[in-house]
C-alpha cells in the first residue's frame, strides 16, 4: 500500500513538471512578436542624432565624414527619414529621402548638390550601397515586419548578455527579388530587446556581411541606443565604423524636414 502511494506520488510530480513544461513553451515569444516587441519598445515617436562616420578600405585607409539624420513615425507605423552630409566638402550636402509606403514601394530620393539634381532611387536600385559605404538603400530603411518571416532558430550569450536568435527571410517572390538577402540572423538582447548583431547572407546563401553594435546606453526611459556601429563586408574587407555624437528622442520634429524642398536645401 505504501509502495502505491510512493508510485502514485511520482506519477504525479512527473505529469505537473511536463504541464509546468508545456506552458513555459506555450509562452514563449515567436519569432514575429520578438521583433514587434523590438520595434513598440525601442522605435519612439521621432529621432534625431549626429554621427561621425568612417570609411576603412582593404589597405587601412581611411576617410572620415559627418552625417545628421533625422526619424519620424507617421500614422499606420510608417517612418520619414533625412539623411544628410555634413562634412567634408566633396559631400557636404549630400542628402538621402525615405518615405515608407504600405501599399506600395518605398519612396526615395537622393540629392547631389553638386549636380543640383535629385535623383529617384527605384526598387532595383535597394541593393546598391548608400555613398560608397558597407549600408545598402534597404538597409537605410527601417525593419518591414510584413515583408519577412521570423523564426526563432536559438538563444546566445553575446558579450555577456543572453540574446534570441532570429531568422529573417523575404515572405514573398517580390522581397526575394528586391532584397540584395537571401537570409537574415538577428541577435535581440532578451532584457531590452534591441538587436546587437546582424549577419547578412547574399542571393547564394553566403555569409558576406556583419554588423554589430556597442557601448548601449538608455537615452530615454526604457528606449535604448548604441553609441558605436560597425558593418563589415567580409568579401571586400572593406568596413564602415559610425559613432553618434548626440542623439535626441521624442523631441518633435516638424514634417517641413521630410519633403523636397528640405532636401535639396542641403
Amino acid at each position: 500500500m505504501r509502495y502505491s502511494r510512493i508510485v502514485a506520488v511520482i506519477i504525479s510530480f512527473i505529469a505537473i513538471t511536463f504541464l509546468c513544461a508545456q506552458a513555459a513553451l506555450s509562452e514563449e515569444l515567436t519569432g514575429r512578436q520578438i521583433m514587434e516587441k523590438e520595434e513598440l519598445l525601442n522605435k519612439g515617436k521621432d529621432e534625431f542624432n549626429c554621427m561621425s562616420m568612417k570609411l576603412i578600405n582593404s589597405r587601412g585607409q581611411e576617410r572620415n565624414r559627418k552625417v545628421e539624420y533625422y526619424r519620424k513615425t507617421e500614422e499606420g507605423d510608417v517612418d520619414k527619414i533625412l539623411m544628410r552630409f555634413l562634412e567634408p566638402a566633396d559631400v557636404k550636402g549630400v542628402g538621402l529621402l525615405t518615405l515608407e509606403q504600405i501599399d506600395r514601394d518605398d519612396d526615395q530620393w537622393l540629392y547631389l548638390p553638386a549636380l543640383k539634381k535629385v535623383r529617384r532611387i527605384s526598387s532595383s536600385d535597394q541593393t546598391d550601397n548608400f555613398m560608397g559605404t558597407d549600408f545598402t538603400y534597404e538597409d537605410i530603411r527601417s525593419e518591414k515586419l510584413d515583408r519577412h518571416i521570423y523564426n526563432v532558430i536559438g538563444s546566445e550569450i553575446l558579450d555577456g548578455h543572453d540574446c534570441y536568435m532570429i531568422e529573417a527571410l523575404p515572405a514573398d517572390e517580390a522581397q526575394k527579388r528586391e532584397s540584395g538577402y537571401s537570409r537574415r540572423e538577428i541577435w535581440i538582447r532578451k532584457d531590452i530587446f534591441l538587436t546587437v548583431q546582424t549577419k547578412y547572407y547574399d542571393r547564394k546563401g553566403e555569409f558576406f556581411k556583419l554588423g554589430v553594435v556597442k557601448d548601449i546606453v538608455e537615452i530615454a526611459p526604457n528606449v535604448y541606443r548604441p553609441n558605436f556601429m560597425e558593418m563589415k563586408n567580409l568579401k571586400t574587407n572593406h568596413t564602415t565604423q559610425l559613432n553618434f555624437d548626440n542623439r535626441r528622442v521624442n523631441q518633435g520634429i516638424d514634417n517641413v524636414v521630410f519633403t523636397e524642398r528640405e532636401l535639396k536645401r542641403g
